[in-house]
């Protein structure tokens, strides 16, 4: 609404106020003079608390609010009593004429804002969680009459959040406003330890899944916190009833290795045990180093054959390093060649 001041007054005063209700306002006084300023019994939803000093031009007292009933009546005044009410003199009225504050009312209007059903219907309701490899569209209302700014600066009625942080905007219609902010936080990672593995074969493996939810979901429908794997293959492992899919596999493989190292061998050419021969040591590629007694390296190869018959060699006590990368293992021990 729009209210002046009356040449009449030589007062202003503040608490304009409009009250909305369902029924109109009880008039307990059969005489209006005789209880004129009789505090007015209810609350306002809307009220000026400023000074209003509209002298000369009409000056607008407006608000908004979120209306709790049907509401079919609307009473405007003062609501307060004396002692919560501000009183001023005006400077150019004389003060022999200063004797009260009387307002003149002019347009008063009462429009739908529209914009509190805006935002509780979206994704600010509660803070959220950003899925992994995913991104989260925060859409609001496309209406022409409502106007958004996000945090960024941007005014389109969506927003794409790529990344956790904290996100707000603010959306006003007409008179009305209201901001919030959301909250998005990353989805904690499910970690399995250890992670992809190659380990020889009759050697077993646990693996251990870790996540705050503490509730695990394994591809063989175990429920454990753990799993014992003797086979090859894939092995997966889900947080289940979750917002976001939180999985992951690990890939394990078991080889055959080499079995028993011989401690002694004969290259002496009568067809046996002329080598230093292993069990299953063509199945992968292992790298052999041999030193002799005093350090010094008398045979390297990257990929041994079971091949090494200690040619040129004196007979006598030979320390070997046998190293494979793919399954991190090395093997040390030592050999005597007899002649």
């Amino acid at each position: 609404m729009y209210v002046l001041l009356t040449n009449l007054s030589g007062k202003a005063s503040n608490n304009l106020g409009m009250y909305f209700s369902v029924n109109p306002v009880p008039e307990n006084r059969p005489d209006y003079y005789s209880n004129l300023g009789a505090v007015l019994p209810e609350p306002p939803q809307i009220n000026d608390s400023t000074l209003n000093f509209p002298l000369h031009a009409w000056q607008k007292v407006s608000g908004c609010f979120v209306a709790k009933q049907a509401y079919q009546y609307l009473t405007l005044g003062n609501f307060f009593d004396d002692a919560h009410t501000k009183i001023a003199p005006i400077p150019s009225v004389p003060s022999y004429k200063q004797v009260g504050a009387y307002y003149l009312i002019d347009d008063v209007l009462v429009t739908e804002a529209g914009v509190s059903q805006l935002l509780p219907a979206t994704a600010f309701n509660s803070d959220t969680t950003l899925c992994a490899g995913r991104t989260l569209n925060l859409a609001l209302p496309n209406r022409p009459e409502v106007r958004y700014h996000w945090q960024d600066g941007s005014t389109a009625p969506t927003f794409t959040v790529g990344q956790p942080g904290t996100y707000a905007v603010s959306v006003s219609a007409g008179l009305c406003s209201r901001a919030d902010t959301l909250r998005v936080r990353a989805e904690v990672p499910l970690v399995v330890q250890p992670p992809d593995t190659t380990l020889c074969r009759g050697e077993v493996l646990t693996l251990t899944a870790r996540h705050p939810a503490g509730h695990y979901l394994w591809s063989d429908t175990s429920t454990d916190s753990t799993l014992t794997v003797r086979e090859s293959g894939s092995y997966t492992v889900q947080v289940p009833n979750r917002s976001c899919l939180v999985a992951d596999t690990v890939r394990v493989r078991f080889l055959d290795c080499p079995g028993v190292v011989p401690n002694v061998f004969t290259p002496n050419d009568d067809g046996r045990n002329d080598t230093f021969a292993i069990e299953n040591m063509e199945l992968l590629p292992w790298k052999l180093l041999v030193y002799n007694r005093w350090g010094g390296l008398v045979c390297q190869t990257e990929r041994y054959q079971n091949d090494w018959r200690a040619s040129g060699l004196p007979a006598g006590t030979y320390f070997y390093q046998l190293t494979n990368q793919e399954l991190g293992r090395t093997l040390k021990g030592w050999v005597q060649v007899l002649r």
